[in-house]
C-alpha cells in the first residue's frame, strides 16, 4: 500500500506552476502545487480507498492533497464528527464541493445537511445545500424534507453567504427537475426569487437561472424516455416471434381391466 510519503511524491511531481496561478483564481487560499485535477482521477487508479491515509493527507493543508483525501476516504468510516472538522478547515468552494460528493455517499448525511444548512458559515452551509441537490438527482431526498427546504429556499437565499446562495440555487434546480412531483413548487419558488447574484471572482463561472434550467432537465428527461422507448420498440420488432408451446400428446387411456371368467364348479356325480 502506498504510504503518504509516496502520494505526496507523486502530486509533487505532477506540479505545474500555470496550473497552480488558474486555482488560485477560485479563490484557494490553501497551499497550492498546481496539480491538474485529470492528474488526480489517474492517482486514484492506482491508490484505492484507504480512510486512514486520507485523513493523513487531509491534514497536510495542500489543496490537491485534501481535493484527493475527498475521493480516498471511505464513506461508511465517515462520522459527522469528522466532517464536521473538515468543513471547519475548508477555505474555498473546490474543497467544500469535493467534500459534499464524499459527504453525499454516506447513509446518515441528510441529517448532517440539515444541521449544516443551518450555519450562518459560507463553507457548512454550502456543504448541507450541495448534498441536498445530490441526494435530489440520486432519488435520495424524501418528499417531506425537499417540500420544507423549498420554503427555505424562497425565504433565506437572498440574505444567505455568497457561495451558499449559488448552493441553495444548485439544489432548488435539482429538485425541480429530478423530483417531478415538485416541479410546480420549485418554479414557484424560482420565479419569487429571480436570478441569483453570486461573486465568481476571477473567473468565468456563472450561477444558472433556476426556472429555465429546470425546463431543460425536464426536456432532457424526456428525450431520454422517448429515446429508449424507441429502441425498445426496435428490439422487440427484431426479435424472433416466440414459438407456440407444443400441445402435450394426449394420454392413453389405461386399459380396462376385465375380471376373469369364474370356471364352472364341476357337479357331483350321484
Amino acid at each position: 500500500m502506498p504510504t503518504l510519503q509516496d502520494v505526496l511524491k507523486t502530486l509533487q511531481a505532477l506540479a505545474n506552476p500555470n496550473t497552480a496561478l488558474i486555482t488560485r483564481r477560485h479563490g484557494v487560499t490553501d497551499e497550492i502545487w498546481g496539480v491538474p485535477y485529470t492528474a488526480t482521477v489517474e492517482i486514484l487508479k492506482q491508490v484505492k480507498m484507504d480512510h486512514a491515509l486520507a485523513a493523513e493527507l487531509w491534514e497536510t493543508g495542500i489543496h490537491e492533497a485534501r481535493v484527493l483525501a475527498t475521493k480516498l476516504a471511505d464513506p461508511k468510516a465517515l462520522t459527522q464528527q469528522q466532517m464536521d472538522a473538515w468543513l471547519k478547515d475548508a477555505s474555498d468552494y473546490r474543497v467544500t464541493d469535493a467534500l459534499s460528493g464524499l459527504a453525499a455517499r454516506s447513509p446518515d448525511v441528510l441529517r448532517w445537511a440539515l444541521d449544516w444548512i443551518g450555519s450562518k458559515k459560507e463553507w457548512p452551509s454550502s456543504a448541507g445545500w450541495n448534498v441536498v441537490a445530490l441526494l435530489a438527482m440520486d432519488g435520495r431526498l424524501p418528499e417531506a424534507d425537499a417540500k420544507a427546504l423549498l420554503v427555505r429556499i424562497h425565504k433565506e437565499l437572498r440574505k444567505a453567504p455568497n457561495r451558499t446562495r449559488h448552493a441553495m440555487n444548485g439544489a432548488l434546480i435539482s429538485m425541480g427537475g429530478a423530483m417531478k412531483t415538485l416541479t410546480r413548487q420549485a418554479l414557484e419558488v424560482a420565479q419569487a426569487i429571480g436570478p441569483v447574484k453570486v461573486d465568481h471572482g476571477l473567473t468565468g463561472c456563472v450561477t444558472p437561472e433556476a426556472a429555465p434550467y429546470i425546463a431543460r432537465m425536464l426536456d432532457h428527461a424526456a428525450e431520454r424516455t422517448r429515446v429508449a422507448a424507441e429502441k425498445a420498440a426496435v428490439v422487440k420488432k427484431a426479435a424472433p416471434p416466440k414459438a407456440a408451446p407444443k400441445k402435450a400428446a394426449p394420454k392413453k387411456a389405461a386399459p380396462k381391466k376385465v375380471a376373469p371368467k369364474k370356471k364352472p364348479k364341476p357337479t357331483k356325480k350321484r
